[in-house]
């Protein structure tokens, strides 16, 4: 009897925490052998990883040679199974199906474009890509990527993307795609984002000559857990009406701007963010952009102000902890925007002159 009641709270109990998960505004969440999907704002969607497995590299008498030759005998469902002994593959491939493409070893397995176009181009919803390095896209300046995004319920999982014009580019036909646990580094741009309803997490992204993350006319992402460091400009930058984006528990270390907001971008969430070291510029800038919350984070050791509000309105800046910034926060030509419970420490110049229109 104790049994079956302690059987059907376990239940209840996992019910209620699915429809909770559901009615959060971004949630993702990862499954052993499936990657299931929570959003209110788009379509929920299941990936299976199931069908038959096509192999390519290696030593089996039917192995494919070319990545491209398996996905094109491909159906919906299958995996294409690439190994290492025959890498480097030199191609740019098109993923047109439904499939998962996975490589035996993420440092091993490569894909090189050899200097010409998009490395990976996804172009069809529900595929997963795992498990390689993804090099050499074409040259800066014609908008290439190691892996160009233009689809939806689209998982990068655990990839090396390295030395590609956009590392992971994701364009506004896509949404709904999950970025994560990959290493993106020596790119010009890490990740750059032009769509909605997408996680990027647990990544590390490092040596870029742009921004680590670029999000524009981009709303309801998550970017959370990543490591981001020594790019060249921002560690994320949010442009051009990029809204209700949420922020969170990432380290930013090392780059000439931690976190740039920049035109028109609101309702936006930056929280229990490490924002170190930002080499140029600050920890964070707010310009021409209202109705953010700024909590929780610890903004350490910037070369010029923690926090910049520029020409802004109605920005929270709460609970953050600044230390050792030339300027803890400066207001430029901003109003109405709330500043409370914040502490200042060692900065070279804290509130209340830190704090002047």
């Amino acid at each position: 009897m104790k049994n079956n009641l302690l059987k059907k709270v376990v239940i209840l109990g996992t019910i209620i925490l699915i429809v909770s998960l559901g009615h959060l505004s971004i949630t993702r969440v990862l499954m052993a052998h499936e990657y299931i999907f929570y959003n209110d704002q788009c379509a929920s969607v299941i990936i299976p990883i199931d069908g038959s497995i096509l192999y390519v590299g290696g030593s089996g008498p039917e192995n494919y040679s070319r990545i491209q030759d398996a996905i094109n005998d491909a159906t919906d469902g299958d995996t294409v199974f690439v190994y290492n002994d025959s890498s480097p593959y030199y191609e740019n491939i098109i993923i047109n199906k439904s499939i998962s493409v996975i490589g035996e070893n993420q440092e091993s397995t490569i894909i090189d474009g050899n200097g010409q176009g998009d490395v990976v181009k996804i172009a069809a919803d529900n595929i997963i890509i795992k498990n390689f390095t993804i090099q050499n896209s074409g040259v800066h300046g014609y908008v290439t990527a190691g892996i160009l995004c233009e689809s939806a319920y689209v998982v990068i999982d655990n990839n090396t993307v390295i030395n590609n014009d956009n590392g992971i580019f994701s364009v506004s036909s896509s949404f709904n795609c999950s970025i994560l646990r990959n290493k993106i580094e020596y790119n010009f741009e890490g990740i750059y984002l032009i769509s909605d309803c997408n996680v990027i997490k647990e990544n590390l992204i490092t040596n870029n000559s742009w921004d680590g993350i670029g999000l524009q006319f981009s709303n309801y992402n998550i970017i959370s857990k990543n490591v981001i460091i020594k790019n060249k400009a921002n560690g994320i930058y949010l442009h051009s009406r990029s809204n209700n984006n949420f922020i969170s528990n990432n380290n930013i270390l090392n780059n000439d701007c931690g976190i740039f907001l920049f035109w028109n971008c609101s309702y936006n969430n930056i929280s229990n963010n490490f924002i170190n070291n930002s080499i140029k510029f600050d920890g964070i800038i707010i310009s021409i952009s209202s109705e953010n919350i700024i909590y929780s984070n610890t903004i350490v050791n910037n070369s010029i102000e923690g926090i910049t509000i520029h020409r802004s309105i109605n920005n929270k800046i709460i609970l953050n902890n600044f230390n050792k910034n030339k300027i803890g926060i400066i207001l430029k030509n901003s109003t109405m925007n709330e500043i409370f419970n914040n502490n200042f420490q060692s900065n070279t110049i804290n509130p209340p002159s830190a704090l002047r229109s």
